[in-house]
């Protein structure tokens, strides 16, 4: 402690004896008054006016020291003024720089401190928060004391206020900041630097406290890069946002007068800084803070663009309303998303036509952007058209250029492959695919020393494309393939996580590929790979899950997988469990779309997402033999499947998808009640319908699943041994198979001609026994020889399969039908059966 401190200390107890024991006596009414606050059960308490009084009078004894002495009543109203405005507590250490503004000096502080020393806690310690006793002293201090002693509010704002514009003044230079800068220089969507992450502990604390509270006018202007910098290097934009948005400088936007240059300027210099934040931001998946800085921007540039058309300043705006455009999307806005997209390309549509040499690079890339925004709208063919437009603009640049418009050609190619495989058209996304690889192959070997430190963010650019070629392989059932790049990708983002800060964007990716991986692992019937890769998948994303900013959506997607092929190994429970956390952040997501009106995915999408976890986990009880529970989740999948083909009645897999939810409802039915025939076979014939029509348009992706259901139903009446009503239903399923198999031999298709074949012996066999059962021996011969005939067929497919008992039960079969035969030669032929199948399914209102 300074000597000059010293001297107070010692007068204060020769006036008011033993501070020790006062402080003391303080305690204990602030330690009374909590329990009057909060009295046991049946005491009695004295009334609040009296303990307010007693309060009052001691801390009035108090601060009555501070008048023998008018400096140390100045620096007492200066010191306590800053203790009951500072909005977080600052140890004596950051107290005494942020005070000498106002001509406080490190000693001064000491002895204010040290002569209301019973007054406060922490001021031992530099470390520590000094505090004020006790909360109800503030209410003393600004409301009840009197003269000299009251606290001015608005005074001693203002002075905190001015103390800390100049520690930003003084204080926020690189040499203070580890990194700061980072925004800095001539870089382009394609190098967005990463934000260095920065602790308390890497700065001043008053130059921390300084970045979170609001300043005042010129220094927000001047200094808005690097305080942008500086709060999001420390975790958070917002107040810095918050604070631009409220400067007198920016709301002046609302005059009608056009403001000086310079002053123009400066508001321009603020709308570049919080554009450049904003990419660094939605680059690292902060994309809520991405988002108030990129519409903070969009606003400035809007309103500047009032007073000037400077074509400089309108492709900056342009570029703005791109990146607005992206958060947006990010957050689920596709309308605005697609409407901003649309007025930043008109703007460079202009820009481009005016001078072509100078903007036709940004018109590409608002081309690309707007190709994007109309794949959100499910419009995948216009996208692209656009797609095309921007790979020729750049094309055609890069004939004068190759190196410099490399990358932008990558992009461009990137783009125009993922449109490709939304469109469906999957080999035609792999040429711009591959090409698009050995770009960017190109542009991260060629990485200057200079920037270095964006190697990482190349080879992430590199690892995504091989990562979509891996998907556009997948989609072509090329598992094996895709595998093998899967596992490329994965190698280089673990590359850039070992060489490199672990950025939570590079993680996710890595999570992203894992997932992929795993699925297609899980489809080579890999299944044991597939979960070591799904778990490594869902360990990252869960650590991203507890950033701000990031999803739980693709969360749930790999808990929807991992939860399917643990159920491949009847690790039911563990299914179960990680089926229903999928459906819970499903069903979350959903119910803020609903009280919102946005979320950051296609709602309709994650509501098909819901009904396919609701489903899945209906199969996963009905193993483990929970009944009610598989019919009450299979029943709500059904209830939402209906309403998505409500909405899209000609989308062929949204009716495929319901049909396959009510023939496993009708399964569910039958393991739970063994006589609910009626109720099985309505579920089981609405399948067979939607099936049937379905089969009509696309003979090779439904016959099976169609056939399939009529085999089943058919297997219902047997179980109610309504053999006559059986017989129809089978007959069809036998035509059915009939055609399978040709098609499949036409085609060249061994596996699908085997499969098929086996299919059709086991319905002639079944059409053979129906027949039996009702005594038609001498008609049930004919199904019985091409049931044979079928059985002697599959061998030639040279497959492993053992048939023997297939062949076995149908020879008894035949043996019995012969016997029977001989011994009721007079049995009448039946009638002509009603098809019930087609009466039984009108139930289309659904």
């Amino acid at each position: 402690m300074s000597k000059e401190a010293g001297k107070p200390q010692s007068r204060l107890k020769a006036v008011i004896g033993d501070e020790e024991a006062l402080a003391d006596r303080v305690a204990d009414i602030c330690l009374s008054d909590v329990s009057e606050r909060n009295p046991p059960l049946g005491a009695q308490t004295e009334a609040p006016g009296h303990m307010n009084e007693i309060e009052d009078a001691l801390f009035l004894q108090i601060l009555s020291n501070t008048g023998r002495c008018a400096e140390l009543a100045i620096g007492y109203q200066i010191v306590f003024g800053a203790l009951c405005v500072l909005q977080e507590p600052l140890p004596v250490k950051a107290l005494v720089p942020l005070l000498s503004a106002d001509g406080v000096s490190a000693a001064e502080v000491e002895q204010v401190l040290n002569v209301l020393r019973p007054l406060i806690k922490g001021q031992d310690d530099q470390e520590v928060p000094v505090l004020l006793v006790d909360p109800s002293l503030r209410g003393f201090l600004t409301e009840r004391a009197p003269s000299p002693y009251r606290i001015d509010l608005e005074l001693s704002h203002s002075r905190l206020l001015r103390s800390l514009l100049l520690v930003i003044q003084n204080q926020l230079i690189h040499l203070n900041v580890p990194g700061l800068g980072y925004t800095e220089g001539d870089w382009g969507i394609f190098d967005i630097p990463d934000i260095p992450p920065l602790t308390r502990q890497d700065v001043s604390i008053e130059l921390w406290y300084s970045s979170l509270v609001t300043l005042f006018d010129d220094v927000v202007i001047s200094k808005s890069r690097p305080l942008l910098e500086l709060t999001g290097s420390l975790g958070s934009c917002h107040t810095a946002i918050d604070l631009i948005k409220r400067t007198a400088s920016i709301a002046d936007l609302s005059a009608s007068n056009t403001p000086h240059e310079d002053k123009l300027q400066g508001l321009r210099r603020v709308a570049q800084a919080l554009h450049m934040i904003s990419s660094c931001l939605e680059e690292n998946l902060r994309i809520e803070e991405a988002t108030a800085a990129a519409r903070e921007a969009e606003v400035i540039y809007r309103r500047i663009t009032t007073w000037t058309q400077d074509p400089d300043v309108l492709e900056e705006f342009a570029l703005a309303l791109r990146l607005l455009s992206r958060c947006l999307s990010e957050g689920g806005r596709y309308p605005d998303c697609l409407k901003l997209s649309t007025e930043a390309l008109d703007i460079t549509k202009t820009l481009a036509l005016t001078n072509p040499e100078r903007f036709s690079q940004t018109h590409a890339t608002l081309l690309r952007n707007y190709s994007y925004a109309l794949g959100k709208h499910d419009k995948h063919a216009t996208a692209v058209e656009f797609s095309q437009q921007s790979v020729a603009i750049i094309r055609q640049l890069a004939t004068t250029d190759p190196v410099k418009y490399s990358v932008d050609l990558a992009s461009t190619l990137y783009s125009l492959a993922y449109h490709y495989d939304s469109c469906k058209k999957y080999e035609e996304a792999l040429p711009p695919i591959t090409q698009s690889i050995e770009l960017y192959r190109q542009w991260e070997q060629s990485t200057p020393p200079s920037l270095e430190s964006q190697r990482p963010n190349r080879l992430s650019s590199l690892a995504n494309a091989i990562c979509s070629q891996a998907i556009y392989l997948a989609n072509l059932k090329r598992e094996e393939e895709s595998i093998k790049l899967s596992k490329q990708a994965i190698a280089v983002w673990r590359e850039i996580l070992e060489t490199s800060p672990r950025l939570a964007k590079f993680e996710a990716d890595l999570a992203r590929t894992l997932h992929n991986l795993a699925d297609d692992l899980h489809r080579c019937s890999r299944t044991y790979d597939a979960i070591e890769a799904i778990e490594e998948s869902i360990s990252i994303r869960r650590q991203l899950v507890a950033r701000p900013g990031t999803l739980e959506l693709y969360m749930a997607d790999s808990l929807h997988n991992y939860a399917m092929y643990l159920a491949d190994f009847r690790r039911m429970d563990e299914a179960i469990t990680m089926g229903l956390e999928a459906i819970s952040i499903r069903r979350r997501y959903l119910a803020i779309y609903k009280s919102e009106g946005a979320i950051p995915t296609n709602p309709l999408i994650l509501e098909a997402d819901l009904a396919r976890s609701l489903h899945n986990i209906a199969d996963d009880y009905h193993t483990w033999q929970q009944y009610d529970d598989a019919i009450a989740s299979v029943e709500e999948a059904i209830c939402i499947r209906r309403e998505i083909v409500a909405r899209n009645p000609t989308d062929p897999e949204a009716a495929a998808s319901l049909a396959f939810s009510l023939h496993n409802c009708s399964v569910y039915r039958l393991s739970k009640d063994a006589s609910a025939y009626e109720k099985c076979i309505e579920a089981a014939s609405e399948a067979a319908e939607i099936r049937r029509k379905l089969a009509e348009n696309e003979p090779v992706g439904y016959d099976a699943s169609y056939a399939y259901s009529l085999y089943t139903i058919a297997y219902y009446y047997e179980l109610w041994q309504r053999y006559d009503a059986a017989i129809p239903v089978v007959l069809k399923s036998v035509e059915q198979y009939r055609r399978m198999v040709d098609r499949a031999v036409a085609s060249n298709a061994p596996s699908d001609a085997y499969r098929y074949r086996l299919d059709l012996a086991h319905a002639l066999r079944r059409h053979t026994w129906y027949l039996c059962a009702i005594g038609q021996y001498e008609q049930a011969a004919e199904p019985s020889r091409a049931s044979r005939e079928a059985f002697q067929m599959i061998p030639h497919y040279n497959v492993d399969d053992d048939i023997s008992h297939d062949w076995n039960l149908l020879a008894i079969l035949e043996r019995v039908r012969k016997r029977r035969a001989q011994n009721n030669p007079q049995v009448e032929k039946p009638s002509e059966q009603i098809n019930y199948v087609k009466s039984d399914s009108n139930t289309e209102q659904g």
